[in-house]
């Protein structure tokens, strides 16, 4: 081992050592400038953080411009919806509908009610007739509320109740009929008249009579012109005729009695500073809004309270009216505009606020509204607006080639069930 040793000499020895601290001292010179160039440990964890910073500001702008992306996609749609305009009926069905002569209909349920002296029929949005129901009646009028319609001979003594199932029973009043009102879960109430004391009946979905019948003096309370239940079949309001100092007068009496018999003591609300104008129908539009037709004026109430009704707006016309329709939306009253030789469609909200007016050139047989979309028609033509973002645009307006007797709006893709004298369609509007 001595002799291995020996082999390298001194100095050789001193350089080695020293080509190790040279060495050592590049490698830390190169350490040294290697964190001056960026590629240290410290500057490394800050490059980092810089490229997390860079990947979330890319981030925030990536989701900022699919953003703006997505808000002008849906300005584009809903702008594309405020102008599109159908130009064009498509029929997706035809069906028979079963002879009836001389018969009136109405939209009733999900479908269409036909009627005349000797009976009814219901057809479903299918165009299936779901049920017929007959009876004799002179002068047959309905009230419908929900799926529940009562058939009423006015003028005369028979009723008869049936909802969207069929049939559900009749009655008979000794007295004369003048008017009937029927609660969505089947609850009649039926003004009839008499000589010395008018009364308003009630009656259950079968025809059963109702304990809670009560009579009105001439004397006192006044003439019942008509009576309307509410929805819920709780509320009942009536429009009195009544003479004070020899002057024909009229008031609108509200009563309340979701718990007891209907007396003068369930009365929670009277409103008679109408003067002279004779409110001949009353009608609920829901639970907690109520509407008095009279001669050129409306008067809307509101039941937020149902102990304290309330007078909501109270709406006087100088022009003619000559059709008043309503539902659940709203009021829609057309006058005659002689001046122009058209007719002004205003629909009203159910408080009584001014909503839309619109021109049309034809008398409509019928306003609605149903999802958003109004719609109004007659023998042979149909207008349509759709409301979008609280605008309403004119949407479809065309004619038909067949004799239109009731138009439904069936709520979704654009689609109507239409009845003519002879036949029930399907039809799509098409742009």
């Amino acid at each position: 081992m001595a002799d291995e040793r020996d082999r390298f000499s001194d100095d050789e020895k001193v350089i080695s050592l020293d080509e190790v601290r040279q060495t050592r001292g590049k490698r830390l010179a190169t350490k040294e400038e290697n964190r001056k160039m960026g590629h240290g440990d410290e500057y490394l964890d800050e490059r980092l953080r810089d490229d997390i910073k860079a990947h979330a500001s890319l981030r925030r702008t990536l989701a900022l411009c699919l953003v703006a992306i997505l808000i002008v996609a849906v300005g584009v749609y809903f702008g594309i919806r405020l102008t599109l305009k159908y130009n064009d009926i498509v029929t997706t069905w035809e069906k028979p509908a079963s002879e009836m002569s001389l018969f009136t209909s109405l939209p009733y349920a999900d479908g269409i009610l036909k009627y005349n002296n000797d009976g009814m029929n219901f057809y479903n949005a299918d165009g299936e007739l779901k049920w017929p129901v007959t009876y004799e009646m002179r002068n047959p009028k309905p009230s419908v509320c929900g799926e529940y319609i009562v058939m009423a001979d006015i003028g005369y003594n028979t009723l008869v109740i049936c909802n969207r199932d069929g049939f559900q029973g009749s009655a008979y009043s000794t007295l004369p009929i003048s008017s009937v009102s029927i609660s969505r879960e089947g609850r009649v109430a039926a003004v009839v008249e008499d000589d010395m004391a008018n009364r308003v009946l009630f009656f259950d979905k079968t025809g059963a009579r109702n304990d809670s019948n009560f009579q009105t003096l001439m004397n006192k309370s006044g003439y019942p012109m008509s009576a309307a239940l509410s929805p819920d079949g709780k509320m009942l309001m009536v429009s009195y005729v009544y003479l004070e100092q020899g002057i024909m007068n009229n008031k609108l009496t509200f009563y309340d009695y979701h718990d007891s018999q209907v007396g003068a003591n369930q009365t929670v609300g009277s409103f008679q500073k109408y003067g002279d104008t004779l409110f001949a129908r009353v009608v609920f539009l829901s639970d907690k809004r109520a509407v008095a037709f009279g001669d050129g004026r409306i008067v809307f109430f509101s039941l937020k309270n149902r102990m304290k009704p309330e007078e909501t707006a109270d709406v006087k016309f100088s022009d003619t009216i000559t059709r008043v329709f309503y539902d659940e939306e709203g009021v829609y009253v057309v006058s005659e505009q002689p001046e122009n030789q058209s007719w002004l469609v205003t629909c009203f909200a159910t408080d009584g606020t001014t909503k839309y007016a619109y021109r049309s050139s034809f008398l409509p047989d019928y306003v609605g509204m149903k999802n958003g979309t109004l719609y109004f028609h007659d023998s042979s033509s149909l207008v349509v607006y759709g409301k979008v973002l609280g605008k309403m645009k004119l949407r479809f307006q065309g004619n038909f080639k067949v004799n239109v007797r009731t138009i439904v709006n069936l709520g979704k893709d654009n689609a109507f069930m239409i009845l003519s004298d002879t036949k029930l369609m399907r039809v799509k509007l098409k742009n």
